[in-house]
């Protein structure tokens, strides 16, 4: 089944999608092996960031390949 748009900042559509799963900032820091705070600071659109870290993001949320660097709008 498909997943309802998410609409809104990078941050607050991480949030979204990490919550969906029902993952802590802890968890997806250990699958992903990002800092926690790190992490923390993207969902409050501190910044964005790099490629490779936004590749790992979307691969342990289950975000399409194709939806590349946009994958947090709809």
């Amino acid at each position: 089944m498909a997943e309802p748009d998410i609409v809104g900042t990078f941050g607050e559509c991480l949030r979204t999608r990490r919550r969906r799963k029902r993952w802590s900032a802890r968890q997806l820091s250990e699958i992903t092996g990002i800092s926690q705070s790190a992490i923390y600071g993207w969902e409050k659109d501190r910044s964005l960031p790099a490629y490779e870290y936004r590749m790992a993001l979307r691969l342990a949320l289950g975000v399409p390949r194709d939806a590349d660097y946009g994958w947090w709008k709809p």
